[in-house]
Formats: structure tokens, C-alpha cells, sequence
């Protein structure tokens, strides 16, 4: 099942972060999930569960690129988006999964990938 539809239509009104990417696409991080504009058309995604199931809680807090991926902090931990596949994933790391996460900083003079 898909983690992205195409609506044209932010999912909220509150928007919590913005940022754009190196590839010129402006992101929205909601109340209710994430929303990628192209400069003509809004492409909404829903955050996921390990199992593949809508999370119950959509509120993303901050966004940052990272390489290929956006970081996404929310309600319940931190979540990754592919770009080149939109896969959405909760962070491999159970420790955070209950942690609001409402700052994300990269450190540019260190490269981790």
C-alpha cells in the first residue's frame, strides 16, 4: 500500500516546518502529514508502521534533507522518506519511538553515509 496520494489540497491548515530541497521541491510538514509541492501539484504522504499500517499519529513537528532521505521528528520518534521511492519508515531505533521530536539538526562538516 502506497504512503502518498495526490490531492492538490494541503492536509492541514497548521503548518509546523517548510524546507526546500536540493532538487527544488518545496516540503510541508502538518499537522497531518507531509506535502511536497512541485510548483504544480501537492503530493500528500501519510506516515507508516513497521506493519504497514496508517500511524495513528500524523503530526510532524520538523523536517530535514539528509543525502537522498528526509528526516522527518514527530509525536512518536523519527521517521525517514526515501525520495527517489517515497518509501516512508519509522527510524530503526525503538528507543525514540515514544519521543516527541520537535528539532533536527544535520552537521554538515561531518559526512555519516
Amino acid at each position: 500500500m502506497e504512503s502518498h496520494y495526490q490531492n492538490n489540497e494541503l492536509p492541514s491548515l497548521t503548518i509546523n516546518q517548510t524546507c526546500q530541497d536540493k532538487d527544488g521541491y518545496i516540503w510541508f510538514a502538518s499537522t497531518q502529514g507531509l506535502s511536497r509541492y512541485d510548483a504544480y501539484n501537492i503530493l500528500n504522504f501519510k506516515l507508516k508502521t513497521n506493519d504497514g499500517k496508517t500511524a495513528t499519529n500524523q503530526n510532524i513537528k520538523t523536517l530535514v534533507e539528509y543525502h537522498n532521505y528526509l528526516i522527518l521528528g514527530t509525536e512518536k520518534g523519527l521517521y525517514t522518506l526515501e525520495k527517489e521511492s517515497y518509501v516512508i519508515k519509522p527510524f530503526k531505533n525503538n528507543l525514540q519511538s515514544a519521543t516527541r521530536i520537535t528539532t533536527l539538526l544535520i552537521d554538515k562538516k561531518t559526512d555519516y553515509g
